[in-house]
């Protein structure tokens, strides 16, 4: 992933929002989105490779899941 700590920030500050998923008090999983009139649009959604045992976990499910609800 290329974004920067910076990137986000400036994504936040324009109106984006994010769940973020945790391991042991560790940030592994995070989606973006930004809600309009017209719906929802998510556009990065990851689980870091780096943390061992952060994939097959099921935890992009419960991002999108708690992200639909949300919604």
């Amino acid at each position: 992933m290329s974004e920067t700590v910076e990137f986000i920030e400036q994504g936040i500050q324009a109106g984006e929002q994010a769940f973020i998923g945790y391991m042991e008090r560790e940030p592994v999983a995070m989606v973006r989105f930004k809600l309009s009139t017209q719906g929802i649009y998510f556009f990065r959604l990851s689980v870091i490779p780096e943390r061992q045992g952060a994939r097959g976990q099921g935890l992009a499910k419960v991002l999108l899941a708690k992200l639909e609800q949300f919604a």
